[in-house]
């Protein structure tokens, strides 16, 4: 058809080579379906080719995300046996690191506690001045045998854990001398607790290499080993919460305070809180060097001991029978009495 319309529509010309006039073989209306037959052939051949070029290219796509995911599902997989040899190792390390379990003496104060004791506390400037963020700080809260330092650190701990982003650590120690353990009231196992505390958010290289400098866990790592360690590691820009319970139960005070003293020199975002009886060494090693001292024996602590005592009395089963007003008296002259002593029943 092609061949015919050009042989048809060929212009003619003279030896001259001026154009002659074209004369049309055939009536406008032929031509025209003839031209619209070849419109419909061009659409046909254009579609044509466009479906054969959408398959190939259809086809490629389909290799090259087979390919792709081949080699992200061996990148994954690769990443998921190392992760989980890391984690192996990690939780060997920390397990290695966690040779005394600070949580048990934090799970019983947690027990004794009773709802709104220690606000007075939390709610105090020299709490807040501790917590703030920004530059180091060491608190050293004292108090009388018998006055609740225990249940308020882990008060403390709690509301500590509560206000700590995903970057930030709360690592806590209580030393024990009531449970005849020796493993609670040693310098070693308070720092080496700590470095639990801080691997089980991040293992630093610093500890791995301690790691692997004890025979990869099977020996203990000495005093001057974990205190390098940690020192290191809390170098390292972290902002970290250490909090210390009963500093007068260590067996090793000497060195407990000399341990503490180099702590408080370490740069960095370090709040260091302490509790203790108010004993010579420990009030002369400290008053000198933390950035707060409160007491726990001015009228601040009445609130938690009526607290105390008025939940003593409640569950006392023949004191709970006694007459309101005579109840109340005796929770006045309690309070009065006891002078900082939240152990009066």
């Amino acid at each position: 058809m092609l061949g015919e319309i050009e042989s048809r529509i060929r212009l003619k010309r003279e030896h001259s080579g001026k154009l002659k006039s074209i004369t049309w073989p055939w009536q406008w209306e032929e031509m025209a379906k003839k031209l619209k037959i070849i419109e419909r052939h061009k659409l046909t051949f254009t579609i044509a080719l466009q479906g054969d070029m959408a398959t190939t290219m259809v086809a490629i796509q389909d290799t090259v995300n087979e390919v792709h995911s081949v080699a992200k599902e061996g990148s994954d997989t690769a990443h998921v046996i190392l992760h989980g040899i890391h984690t192996q190792r990690d939780s060997k390390i920390i397990k290695w690191l966690a040779t005394t379990d600070p949580n048990s003496n934090h799970s019983a104060a947690r027990q004794k506690w009773e709802p709104g004791t220690g606000d007075w506390f939390l709610s105090s400037h020299q709490f807040a001045q501790w917590f703030q963020p920004g530059k180091p700080s060491s608190l050293w809260l004292h108090g009388i045998p018998g006055a609740g330092k225990t249940i308020l650190c882990s008060t403390i701990i709690e509301n500590v854990r509560s206000r700590c982003s995903g970057d930030e650590i709360c690592a806590f120690f209580y030393f024990d001398s009531i449970s005849g353990q020796v493993a609670k009231q040693t310098v070693s196992s308070m720092l080496s607790s700590f470095l639990a505390q801080i691997s089980a958010a991040q293992i630093h290289q610093e500890v791995h290499r301690l790691y692997e400098k004890c025979e990869k866990g099977r020996r203990t790592p000495t005093l001057d080993e974990l205190t390098e360690t940690i020192f290191t590691v809390l170098n390292k820009g972290l902002r970290v919460h250490l909090i210390v319970d009963a500093l007068d139960e260590c067996s090793e005070r000497e060195l407990l305070l000399r341990v503490i003293k180099q702590m408080l020199q370490v740069e960095g975002d370090i709040h260091l809180l302490l509790t203790s009886r108010k004993e010579y060494d420990i009030e002369s090693t400290l008053q000198p060097i933390v950035t707060a001292i409160v007491s726990m024996e001015d009228k601040r602590v009445d609130p938690d001991i009526r607290i105390h005592v008025e939940q003593c009395m409640r569950e006392d089963p023949k004191l709970c029978r006694w007459d309101e007003k005579i109840k109340e008296e005796i929770v006045n002259e309690l309070v009065s009495r006891a002078k900082g002593m939240y152990d009066v029943l």
